[in-house]
């Protein structure tokens, strides 16, 4: 600091009634007085005659650094909070500056929310005066040196702005906008002091109940060089025209910290008028290879923003419902991690997400701020409301910051060449500076970390060669087995998984130093790491290795909302998981097995929510990670998730998703080859089950190897019921895939099967599934004659019913409807209606009102067309079949252009051409084609009208969808005659 330069002033702000704490704490801080670094300032320092309150307002609106001794007294205090705290907060956006609380007795800070937002300590939010006195001086000590490291960052960036300044004749320019530090921008250097948001507006206080941020993953404290996205998020949420931004890069990039402080910021100014404010992260329910839904995030949704009835309805409903509640209002919505849910293909493959993101994208009064490693499929029509960010890696600069924020001493040039050693990654550089202060050596080591050749630069290898660092440091210890025990968990470890994971007796390889019991293996750490000869509680020295490893950045802090937790950052989890599996295995297994029996125990026998159904989810990863997935088949996942029969999940909760990734389990890998070691007849229920799940997710191309497998076991076992539904099911999942000569053969080999198996109803249905196909193939006098087959041994199986319904019976209408026979296919629809059942499958019912619309609209009666077909809709909704709801939404854009609105009939057309173009059904995107041509015509637009047929014939040869050859011909002789 220059001579005549004012000092950094240090401003203690506390009650009164805490004065002994406060001269405590002013020991402590006077090291920086006498070094010259910092004046500290607090009220007993105001002479008498004094104006006080100007006096310390002076002081408040010039300091540098505010410490805020926070207990009851100070909560209390009207003056603290109204005056001295509400003038910090006012400067911190203004001007930049550091706010450094320390909790001195317990309180209910948490519910401060402004307080909450700011890192407390001591760190493990343990109040300091009912630490032991050598923890006092400790903790103490680590505010001081925070303090010191960021009055010392900011002197050197003030001076080199100045010289830099001097160097070009230019003003240098010090700002407040956000916790960076400095930028370049060719001659000039631009310094962005720590600071929060920039608003001066105050909202109003938002209720606890409004809130819940607590998924959001735990990242790293540090935010540097990311000026612009932070701005860009304030803009996005302030400025009202997106309403979506999706934020991409690869694993510990930075993705989750951006997001974290930006909501730090936020909650400090309550969060900017938002009315809620909800946040998931999907990358912590699964590493990338594990198959997820968002099922529970649906049903969590959806009750946190007031649904009247979260289990009720299709996937899609759900999605549209939720995307209706959030946006109506000013809202916050944060999905973190998206990637385990996405295809570069398909996009989104759960329904419910896609279609809630879709729904944002057009209409949200508030914010959905996404992150992902891919881009967003589902955000790319809507260029005016969605942006994309793809955050680079740190600039060199950037990354040199970054290191002297952390601590780490050495020239520009030196700190600039080890952040470009390490990738210019954030992650990477906030380890390494933790490891080289552990390890006290030159900062020129770094240099020499052994390089990671078998691991890509995308998937962490710089961070991971710091960990690889770490774990050759630490040796065989408690640090690696903690390491290793976060290495089982694919989201944050539960107080209670913890320690069972501890209890005795240890398991070998893993929790040697961790048992349980006061263990000598780490009272002999306690020793080394302390020098200290007494031996404290069992729990403090594993406070202390908690500690120890979250100061080092390889455990994430601890949770304000649930401090049990243990989590760490993915890459940390992946790493130290995979390292434990290669060289131990059989630690690996014997840890997830103890994890499994305890999860199993903590659940009710059969619970009645996804939200209590958790832990047995959890449960089946650990159990099949252990190798027991014959047992973990039997024990949960029938006896008490499915049930069985029942099939819960799906019929009672309508969790196809979850249901679909808890069944990926068993697979090596999802979904081809169930595992070896399940019997049989598992194996082959497995693929059928998962087969069908795929199918009515959208997920056509997925579903194809499993069905397919699961056809082979049933033909192999001649089981031949089985295998005719098996046969049936590939049919019907070949046709929606526009192989058409493939459906033919399958729909062949059903109906081969079914009468093998001497069962009427596979005799029936199956020779409908054929005659469908027939029907598309376009040899519809074949179909005919198989339908009319069908019906005979229906009235003979079933006298009541003579007829063909359900599906079968809206397959038979269509086919009556494309042979110019509406009154037959009227006759038989109206009967469908008389034979209505409670309990009747909402699918059913939504068909039979799709084929007495479309007879309506054929024989000209308008009104009830219309009723008929947006009833079939919504049902075809409702009922989560999504390979069925294009059906529906053609035959009303059909309507809606007889009747010349043409806007929606488009904006259905749209909606099924999304779904053809996510799930590969190529049909329907044929029959989109030629009724958009149709529009196109209607609308006098021929050219476009030329282009959407050409479309549909290219699919019409490409798949044998023969059916269309007169819909083509008659198009070609209105545009071309």
């Amino acid at each position: 600091m220059a001579d005549g330069e004012e000092k950094p002033l240090i401003f203690i702000s506390y009650s009164h009634r805490d004065r002994e704490a406060k001269e405590f704490v002013d020991d402590h801080l006077g090291v920086l007085h006498n070094l010259g670094k910092a004046e500290v300032w607090e009220d007993d320092q105001i002479a008498i005659g004094d104006d006080w309150y100007e006096a310390i307002k002076e002081r408040l609106e010039a300091c540098s650094v505010a410490v805020l001794l926070v207990s009851n007294h100070f909560l209390k205090s009207e003056f603290c909070i109204r005056e001295e705290v509400k003038t910090l907060l006012q400067e911190r956006r203004r001007r930049g500056m550091m706010i450094a609380p320390i909790l001195l007795r317990p309180c209910a800070w948490r519910i401060v929310t402004w307080l909450a937002a700011i890192q407390m300590h001591p760190r493990e939010n343990q109040p300091l005066l009912a630490l032991d006195p050598i923890r006092q001086d400790e903790e103490l000590t680590a505010v001081v040196l925070a303090i010191n490291d960021y009055l010392e960052i900011q002197a050197a960036l003030v001076a080199k702005a100045r010289e830099a300044a001097r160097a070009t004749g230019q003003q240098a320019e010090v700002r407040g906008d956000y916790n960076t530090v400095v930028q370049a921008h060719g001659d000039n250097i631009t310094i962005n002091v720590v600071a929060g948001p920039k608003a001066d507006t105050e909202y109003p206080t938002l209720a606890e109940d409004r809130i819940d941020i607590t998924r959001l993953p735990t990242s790293g404290y540090n935010v540097v060089g990311r000026d612009d996205e932070l701005r860009m998020l304030d803009e996005a949420f302030e400025g009202g025209r997106l309403n979506v931004v999706s934020l991409r890069a690869w694993g510990g990039v930075g993705k989750s910290t951006l997001v974290n402080k930006w909501c730090e910021y936020l909650a400090a100014d309550n969060f900017r008028g938002a009315r809620r404010v909800f946040a998931w992260s999907f990358y912590s329910q699964g590493a990338r290879e594990r198959v997820t839904s968002a099922d529970a995030f649906v049903d969590a949704a959806l009750r946190f923003f007031g649904d009247d009835d979260p289990e009720v309805g299709s996937a899609w409903a759900k999605g549209e419902r939720l995307a209706a509640l959030v946006g109506r209002e000013k809202a916050l919505l944060f999905l973190d991690g998206l990637e385990p849910l996405q295809d570069e293909h398909q996009g989104i493959k759960d329904p419910a997400l896609a279609r809630l993101v879709e729904c944002l994208a057009v209409e949200n009064a508030g914010l959905c701020v996404i992150t992902t490693r891919m881009p967003v499929k589902e955000l790319q029509d809507f260029d005016e409301t969605t942006l994309e960010k793809n955050l680079e890696y740190l600039s060199k600069g950037a990354g040199r910051a970054l290191l002297r924020i952390k601590g780490v001493r050495g020239s520009d040039e030196l700190l600039a060449k080890i952040s470009e050693a390490f990738g210019n990654h954030a992650l990477a550089l906030d380890l390494l500076a933790s490891y080289l202060r552990l390890t006290k050596c030159d900062v020129r080591h770094a240099l020499n970390l052994p390089d990671l050749p078998d691991v890509s630069f995308d998937d962490g290898k710089h961070p991971r060669r710091v960990m690889a660092a770490f774990a050759k440091r630490f040796g065989e210890g408690p640090e690696l087995d903690l390491l290793h025990i976060m290495g089982l968990f694919d989201r944050p470890a539960a107080g209670g998984c913890i320690s069972a994971l501890r209890e005795p007796p240890a398991i070998s390889g893993l929790t040697d130093h961790l048992v349980r019991d006061g263990s000598n293996l780490l009272i002999e750490w306690w020793h080394q790491a302390t020098d200290k000869q007494e031996v404290p509680s069992p729990d403090v020295i594993w406070e202390r290795l908690l500690n120890h490893l979250r100061d080092l950045g390889l455990l994430a802090k601890a949770s304000h909302y649930t401090p049990d937790e243990l989590d760490a950052h993915p890459l940390v989890r992946e790493h130290f998981g995979a390292r434990l599996r290669a060289k131990r295995e059989e630690a690996w297994k014997a840890g997830h097995d103890r994890l499994y029996e305890h999860l199993k125990e903590q659940a009710e026998h059969r619970p009645d929510t996804l939200a209590e159904m958790a832990p047995l989810f959890q449960a089946v990863h650990h159990g099949c990670q252990a190798g027991r997935r014959q047992a973990v088949l039997d024990e949960v996942y029938k006896e008490r998730i499915v049930r069985l029969n029942e099939h819960y999940l799906v019929h009672k909760l309508g969790a196809i998703g979850a249901d679909l990734g808890l069944a990926a389990s068993f697979f090596d890998p999802p979904f081809a080859h169930p595992a070896a070691d399940l019997t049989e007849p598992d194996r082959a229920w497995l693929l059928s089950q998962t087969g069908f799940q795929l199918r009515a997710l959208g997920r056509l191309g997925e579903a194809v190897a499993p069905m397919q497998a699961g056809l082979e076991l049933r033909v192999e076992q001649e089981n031949w019921t089985s295998a005719a539904r098996a046969a049936s099911n590939f049919s019907e999942l070949q046709l929606g895939l526009g192989e058409v000569a493939v459906a033919l053969a399958s729909g062949e080999a059903a109906v081969d099967h079914a009468d093998r198996s001497d069962d009427s109803f596979q005799r029936i249905s199956k020779r409908t599934v054929l005659a469908d196909a027939r029907h598309q193939a376009g040899t519809l006098a074949a179909a005919h004659e198989l339908f009319e087959e069908a019906e005979a041994i229906q009235a003979e199986f079933q006298p009541s019913y003579p007829r063909l319904y359900s599906l079968a019976g809206y397959r038979y209408c269509d086919l009556l409807l494309t042979i110019g026979r509406a009154e037959a296919a009227w006759e038989r629809a109206l009967q469908f209606f008389d034979w209505r059942v409670p309990g009747d499958s909402l699918l059913d019912i939504a068909l039979d009102r799709l084929s007495l619309g479309r007879v309506k609209m054929t024989l000209g009666d308008q009104d009830e067309a219309h009723l008929q077909l947006d009833q079939s809709v919504d049902g075809l909704r409702e009922s989560g079949a999504i390979h069925h709801i294009p059906r529906g939404l053609l035959a009303r854009a059909i309507f809606f252009r007889q009747v010349e609105n043409y806007a929606k009939s488009r904006r259905d057309l749209d909606e099924v051409m999304r779904i053809a173009t996510r799930s590969g059904m190529r049909l329907f995107a044929c029959d989109c084609h030629l009724e958009y041509a149709r529009l196109a015509v209607a609308e006098c637009n021929p050219d476009a009208a030329r282009v959407h047929l050409e479309s549909a014939e290219a699919l019409v040869d490409n798949c044998g969808y023969h059916r269309r050859d007169p819909d083509i011909a008659e198009l070609k002789e209105e545009l071309w005659r």
